[in-house]
């Protein structure tokens, strides 16, 4: 993914220079800078307000959105009212990153457990939107947090934090260096998506049609009078239509062997030591995160480390269902206790075509309908052991593995330039941010996204 983030450009702005330039930033306190918001619903000439909630990744969202369903009353006339160009924040997760700016709303409501406030004229609203996301504010808002069960960040309190206020001109220039970076990231995500849409279609056609063109395809009322068959209608989720020369046969048949993780308390990261993997390690699409990562002692380790080729399957929680191939690019790793490892026979299934099998709407189908059984979202060994697989034969497999290869490693590599740009931008708070590095005489264009907002 060749792309370049245009942080700087010839046209300077200058309309807002003065020769204060080469003077220090002025450290204030919040309290100089920011007014406290009480309206409510009640008192608003616009009853029919949308209801948004505060997500620490996504800024203001609609709340049936956040919940996935609605959980607030019909009666929301005590909730507040936030307008464009206010700041709110829940007090109790402010210090994992709860705080956002409307920005897509001219007004909406919010749960009274919010805190609101605007900004006085001498900060631009996205230069103290990205001052809020660096790693400096988060510090503060846990220093300066109290209570002893749970820790919340009161109005007063957050008043009190140290603000370093610098020229509004240089402010500009500086959430302009942000707001590109965030652009870019912004533009790959949606390439990601696009490209996960249409791999998605593809793998629907080859999992039930083949890679190679077939004389004849049969359904399900075939299937379940031959060898392998199906004979029960979770069977008929996971196989709907299958070229005629494949077989139908179960996870049990094509594994070696399946076993739990290890049921230890993660260690810290430490290269040196294996990488402790767990449920939240992994991705939707079935990638290793890069964040947060932990390790396990090597005494500990060694009946649980990985070889390539085996296939973890997520067993309990609302990730139940998610599965990762360990491979040969993979650091040393071992698997945690909500995870349950399967050995591949490659005599009979490639790996990476049981992966991509798992990454299909049939199987997510069948995960769907295996835990709406119980009150807990678990799948054990046995019940995985038992799904109905298709199984070409090898060389069509390798086929559809090639094809979708190519997809996965658009979306790596596109993933890859968001965790690059994120260390860039990481980095550029901690310069721009604390007048370490100035932007007073850098030619950097201030962009009107920017200028809008003060």
């Amino acid at each position: 993914m060749n792309r370049q983030v245009r942080l700087y450009d010839s046209t300077r702005d200058k309309s807002d220079e003065k020769s204060s330039d080469n003077r220090k930033w002025r450290e204030i306190k919040l309290s100089e800078v920011i007014e406290r918001k009480k309206r409510r619903v009640k008192d608003s000439k616009e009853k029919k307000l949308p209801v948004l909630s505060i997500s620490n990744t996504d800024g203001f969202t609609p709340s049936e959105e956040y919940f996935d369903r609605k959980v607030f009353s019909d009666e929301i006339s005590n909730y507040k009212v936030v307008k464009k160009g206010e700041f709110a924040y829940n007090p109790a997760r402010i210090n994992v990153g709860s705080i956002a700016l409307l920005e897509h709303f001219e007004e909406a409501a919010i749960s009274p457990m919010y805190e609101i406030f605007s900004l006085k004229n001498e900060v631009n609203e996205k230069y103290f939107q990205y001052f809020t996301e660096s790693h400096r504010a988060l510090q503060f808002f846990k220093r300066f947090a109290t209570g002893s069960v749970r820790q919340t960040l009161n109005f007063s309190n957050l008043s009190l934090i140290n603000f370093e206020n610098p020229p509004l001109h240089e402010q500009r220039k500086i959430a302009s260096v942000f707001y590109n970076v965030d652009q870019a990231i912004q533009k790959t995500e949606e390439i990601i998506e696009q490209t996960e849409r249409v791999k998605k279609g593809v793998m629907q056609d080859l999992f039930t049609e083949g890679y190679f063109d077939h004389a004849r395809i049969v359904g399900v009322e075939e299937l379940k009078t031959g060898s392998g068959s199906i004979n029960t209608s979770l069977d008929e989720t996971t196989i709907g239509q299958i070229p005629g020369s494949w077989e139908c046969k179960r996870l049990e048949e094509v594994t070696n062997d399946s076993s739990y993780g290890a049921a230890e308390s993660a260690e810290n990261f430490d290269p040196e030591k294996p990488r402790y993997i767990r449920i939240t390690d992994i991705s939707e699409t079935g990638l290793l995160k890069s964040e947060e990562k932990k390790s396990l002692s090597k005494k500990k380790a060694k009946k649980y480390l990985l070889n390539p080729g085996e296939l973890l399957f997520a067993r309990s929680g609302a990730t139940v269902g998610k599965t990762f191939l360990y491979t040969e690019e993979n650091p040393e790793a071992v698997y945690g206790g909500y995870l349950i490892r399967f050995k591949p026979d490659r005599n009979i299934i490639l790996p990476k075509f049981l992966f991509y099998y798992t990454q299909t709407k049939n199987y997510r189908k069948w995960v769907e309908r295996v835990t709406r059984k119980g009150a807990q979202e678990n799948i054990n060994a046995r019940e995985y052991s038992s799904i109905l697989l298709p199984v070409p034969p090898i060389e069509e497999q390798k086929k559809i593995v090639d094809v979708i290869d190519s997809f996965y490693e658009k979306e790596k590599l596109g993933t890859q330039f968001i965790e690059n740009l994120n260390s860039l931008k990481k980095g550029l708070m901690q310069d721009l941010l604390t007048g370490e590095v100035r932007t007073k005489d850098k030619p950097i264009d201030v962009l009107p996204e920017v200028k809008v907002h003060g």
